[in-house]
């Protein structure tokens, strides 16, 4: 396969990743103004920040919004990629996620597997922040 191919090949496979990370961080930012209690409670269970108000929660949702457009549309590649990589990373590192981690590894009552989901969404994020000169299909930011 010669280099132009891989190129391309790449450029699509990129693509691929950058809208299923669109897709997912779109329902959470959704969340944010469609449950705006679901972040206030997400923030005290699992980040340990008690008594964040709502506003808190609908403010955050809104850069979400802009950043997320932003990276559909393939603009500002380091900021919207490096936004999402970090919270892909909070994601799956922060304490009450590794302890479901623990729990569905041995067996623990009630394992939350679904956690485990995040690794994927932090393998795309990381993917198309290192790659992003490469992720140039369907993109405005070339």
């Amino acid at each position: 396969m010669n280099d132009n191919n891989v190129e391309k090949n790449l450029a699509w496979c990129l693509f691929f990743c950058r809208l299923a990370v669109f897709i997912v961080f779109s329902v959470w930012t959704y969340n944010k103004f469609a449950r705006p209690e679901h972040g206030v409670e997400m923030m005290s269970t699992y980040y340990w920040i008690p008594g964040v108000p709502e506003i808190v929660i609908t403010v955050f949702g809104a850069l979400e919004v802009v950043l997320v457009v932003l990276l559909v549309l393939g603009l500002y590649k380091r900021v919207t990629r490096g936004f999402f990589l970090f919270l892909s990373i909070l994601a799956v590192s922060v304490p009450e996620v590794l302890k479901g981690y623990v729990a569905a590894i041995f067996h623990e009552a009630h394992p939350t597997i679904l956690f485990f989901t995040g690794f994927c969404v932090f393998a795309c994020c990381f993917t198309i922040y290192y790659l992003r000169d490469y992720d140039t299909k369907f993109s405005i930011g070339k």
